[in-house]
Formats: C-alpha cells, sequence, structure tokens
C-alpha cells in the first residue's frame, strides 16, 4: 500500500477515490485526500514498511 496504485486498492474499502501526498517516511507528513470525503494530515512516528505504520492526525 505504500504506492500510489496499491493504496489506491488498499483505501478503495473505505474511501473510494482516496490519495495521498507526501513520503512514506518515519518522521514525515502525509496528506490524505478524497473529493468526497474530505481529508486528514498525518505525522508517521514509526514506519517498518509491510510491518507497521504508526501515524497521529493533525487537524
Amino acid at each position: 500500500m505504500l504506492g500510489p496504485e496499491s493504496y489506491k486498492q488498499w483505501a478503495k474499502a473505505f474511501s473510494p477515490d482516496s490519495q495521498y501526498r507526501g513520503e512514506w517516511k518515519q518522521g514525515s507528513y502525509i496528506n490524505f485526500i478524497d473529493p468526497n470525503m474530505g481529508g486528514t494530515r498525518a505525522h508517521l512516528v514509526s514506519v517498518i514498511p509491510y510491518q507497521k505504520i504508526s501515524q497521529r492526525t493533525w487537524p
């Protein structure tokens, strides 16, 4: 789910038009956007590919 196309497939179940802007790197910020549902910004606290992603959302 860390690539744009695989993320779209993963998110389709709960947000059909979801996409993201940013990088999946620990300590960075990433924006999740769905034109029909709004969006949110998250701070990636921990990123261990194929194991765990921990994040905190921001208003």
